[in-house]
């Protein structure tokens, strides 16, 4: 576990939500099969986001330090931002192929409305290639994305693959997340993404400030709007 990962993670989303007058909660959607750990990531450099929230700090660390605590941890510190912080907890696995749309189906309804949907898998988004348990998958996201109305953003959580650039991997994702979503936006470092699937222009307006804001605030982030 990475604390500079962490806090990329969950700095990006505090910052789009605070900046974006209709979100009102985060709902939060961790992938972790059991016996899969995360690969390591690099140490927390200058710049890099996350690194003058001194608040969430204090939570990461504890996190890094007690992983088990995770939701716990980021309930008290969303909350401390005054962002309703809601996990969604299911006794099911997240597999693959048909088990994998199974695992999403309780999210749903009410909880959706005014949300920033944070889907948090191991590796990210796998767009082609052999089914895994450690990418979120793009028939979950497109159910997903159909869920949620105007009022909702959908994000996800990805890292660059090894050997890859940044420039060829989002080439790629375009091609596949333009199919369902009508704008997309990234927000990244040198190893780690949150991708943003946009259904009209008022989002991918309020999406681009808050972006934007967020990499003037840290050298070590680019962002990206398709």
């Amino acid at each position: 576990m990475s604390v500079a990962r962490e806090l990329f993670r969950y700095d990006v989303a505090r910052h789009v939500i605070s900046t974006t007058p209709w979100l009102q909660s985060l709902v939060y959607a961790r992938l972790q099969p059991e016996g899969v750990e995360e690969l390591p990531s690099g140490p927390l450099e200058r710049g890099a986001a996350g690194e003058k929230n001194q608040l969430l700090r204090e939570y990461v660390d504890r996190l890094v330090a007690e992983p088990s605590r995770r939701l716990q941890e980021l309930q008290e510190y969303f909350g401390r931002e005054s962002i309703p912080f809601d996990p969604y907890i299911t006794r099911k696995s997240y597999g693959v192929e048909k088990k994998s749309q199974q695992y999403f189906s309780d999210l749903a309804g009410p909880r959706l409305k005014n949300a920033y949907l944070l889907i948090d898998p191991i590796s990210g988004i796998r767009v082609q290639g052999q089914a895994d348990v450690r990418y979120v998958s793009l028939v979950d996201l497109k159910s997903l994305h159909g869920r949620l109305g105007e009022d909702g953003i959908l994000a996800a959580f990805h890292r660059k693959p090894q050997g890859r650039s940044w420039k060829d991997d989002i080439i790629e994702k375009n091609q596949y997340l333009i199919t369902f979503s009508r704008y997309i936006a990234y927000v990244y470092d040198s190893e780690h993404c949150i991708i943003h699937m946009l259904r009209s222009q008022p989002q991918l307006s309020a999406i681009k400030a808050a972006l934007q804001s967020y990499r003037d605030r840290y050298s070590s982030i680019q962002v990206e709007f398709v």
